[in-house]
């Protein structure tokens, strides 16, 4: 089972809607690795696409969140992103994050 929405429904943003979504699959029983490997490897072999995306592996895209807190003991915080990485490079990050990821870009 993958975890998404189409938000073809007013007032439906795609983000929030997945967070709700992920949130609600914890409250009915799933783990919250259960759920995020739903929202990404499992979604990535659904739309055909896991050679390239669903998990972090040497050769795949690096499309990547990095977020505020341990999503292993609260989901929830799945919405605090502080980074996000399209195709290996940085698109958005928090100020506060930003020094942060340009030091492990020199470490590399």
């Amino acid at each position: 089972m993958g975890v998404g929405t189409d938000a073809a429904s007013p007032l439906n943003f795609h983000t929030e809607a997945m967070w709700y979504e992920m949130s609600a699959l914890v409250d009915s029983g799933m783990t919250p690795i259960q759920v995020i490997s739903a929202a990404t490897k499992t979604n990535a072999e659904i739309l055909g696409q896991f050679e390239q995306l669903g998990t972090i592996e040497p050769g795949k895209l690096a499309d990547m969140i990095v977020i505020d807190g341990n999503p292993l003991d609260n989901i929830d915080v799945i919405a605090n992103v502080e980074i996000v990485v399209k195709d290996g490079g940085l698109w958005y990050a928090e100020s506060s994050a930003y020094g942060a990821v340009t030091e492990i870009g020199h470490a590399f």
